[in-house]
């Protein structure tokens, strides 16, 4: 269920230029996609405000320092919205549909996120920042080329960037 609040501050987000204001929409699509997402970087909460907004059955959303405009959201969706103030790149014991990753913008932390991670995601790899820390292509390349059961489905330029992966193969399509 989406709160007067919630929308209140999509509605502020999602107009307001910033670094993913014109990717909130497509973050809101994607969520809705999906009903266990695990979000890795929160920082002002804009990402998970869109990620929010695809109402969820289910968010854990984890940054190593959770912002105060950031940790208000948890009143926006109880039940629903988990926020962990610690390390990434810990191990979590539960399954999600999708994983969307704006944390350090590091080759090296991303590629533990991802190998930590990823074989409990059933579904979608998102990253924010693949065109402004283009760094993390050294975490996301090699990533697809050991992992075959995962591809780059989707790129966007615009607000820094944004590429998805998804699991599996689409139909007809042979990546040899």
């Amino acid at each position: 269920m989406i709160t007067d609040d919630l929308q209140k501050e999509w509605d502020k987000k999602s107009t307001t230029p910033s670094d993913m204001w014109l990717l909130m929409p497509r973050l809101r699509d994607l969520a809705r996609e999906h009903r266990r997402i695990l979000e890795l970087g929160l920082w002002n909460g804009k990402s998970t405000t869109a990620l929010l907004m695809g109402e969820p059955d289910r968010m854990l959303s984890i940054d190593i320092c959770v912002l105060p405009e950031a940790r208000w959201l948890l009143e926006c969706a109880p039940g629903i919205l988990e926020i962990r103030e610690t390390d990434s790149r810990q191990e979590i014991d539960e399954e999600f549909d999708l994983l969307f990753i704006d944390s350090e913008h590091t080759a090296a932390v991303c590629s533990v996120e991802l190998e930590l991670h990823h074989p409990r995601i059933t579904r979608t790899i998102a990253f924010h920042d693949t065109v402004t820390c283009p760094d993390l292509w050294n975490a996301i390349g090699p990533f697809l080329a050991t992992h075959h059961d995962w591809y780059l489905d989707e790129h966007i330029s615009s607000c820094n960037g944004l590429s998805i992966l998804r699991r599996g193969r689409p139909e007809g399509v042979s990546f040899e």
